[in-house]
């Protein structure tokens, strides 16, 4: 007689079956290693003579510019948080959605691309009215002059990126809609631009108005558009949580 063969227990069969999988075999081995590994990075940074010394290690952090208390960072004095986070937020993605829009329809640049994208997103921001306008304009001239403390202030770096530097693009946001809207924007022009520069805010916003028209607004259901900037963009609360 031979021997019936033994049932495998539930336990054992699962056990067979993941060994041949590859994948989750691998998978595992991994989430091992990485477990090691931040096993021994607590042992070896632990005390206070580590063996390790984590603010040696740190390479972001030594990497970045020593703190300045004369550098604006935070919330401006002038801006709520409900425009910090409104304005700031949808001026990036104004900004993101002038590059898909340069990049989908090829539309022509003339000069640094970071600078277009944040042309044509003061242009929008001033097209739902102005109301709408001067939360997205506090925000984002918040936004980028928080930027700007928070990066070192004039690194010397900074000048050979493709971004122009944090301070520059608050104030090119705030002219270009102080040049379409002077009336309505008129007390933070004077309070955060210089004389000389509000002189050209209007040409600034002419410029961007006759880019659009020409660029943008072939491809854009002027119906539509017009059914959007009647609709009510902004409630009191989006602003006053």
């Amino acid at each position: 007689m031979t021997a019936e063969p033994r049932a495998l227990s539930p336990s054992r069969l699962a056990w067979r079956v993941f060994l041949r999988n590859r994948t989750a075999v691998a998978g595992m081995a991994a989430v091992a290693g990485f477990l090691l590994l931040s096993v021994a990075g607590v042992l070896l940074t632990a005390g206070n003579h580590p063996i390790l010394d984590p603010r040696e290690v740190r390479l972001p952090d030594k990497l970045k510019p020593p703190p300045n208390p004369n550098l604006p960072i935070g919330l401006h004095p002038e801006v709520t948080r409900g425009e910090a986070i409104v304005g700031g937020w949808v001026g990036v993605v104004l900004h993101e959605a002038g590059h898909a829009v340069f990049d989908i329809q090829k539309i022509p640049r003339f000069g640094k691309e970071e600078d277009a994208a944040d042309q044509i997103a003061a242009f929008m921001m001033l097209q739902f009215g102005t109301d709408v306008a001067r939360v997205m304009v506090k925000g984002t001239y918040n936004l980028w002059r928080h930027m700007y403390g928070m990066s070192g202030g004039h690194q010397a770096g900074h000048y050979a990126g493709v971004h122009s530097i944090g301070a520059q693009r608050g104030a090119n946001y705030l002219c270009i809609a102080y040049g379409g809207e002077p009336a309505a924007l008129k007390d933070l022009a004077d309070l955060w631009l210089s004389d000389a520069r509000k002189e050209n805010c209007a040409n600034e916003f002419k410029q961007v108005q006759l880019a659009f028209r020409k660029t943008f607004l072939q491809y854009v259901d002027e119906a539509q558009m017009a059914k959007v900037r009647r609709m009510a963009i902004l409630r009191p609360e989006d602003i006053t949580r």
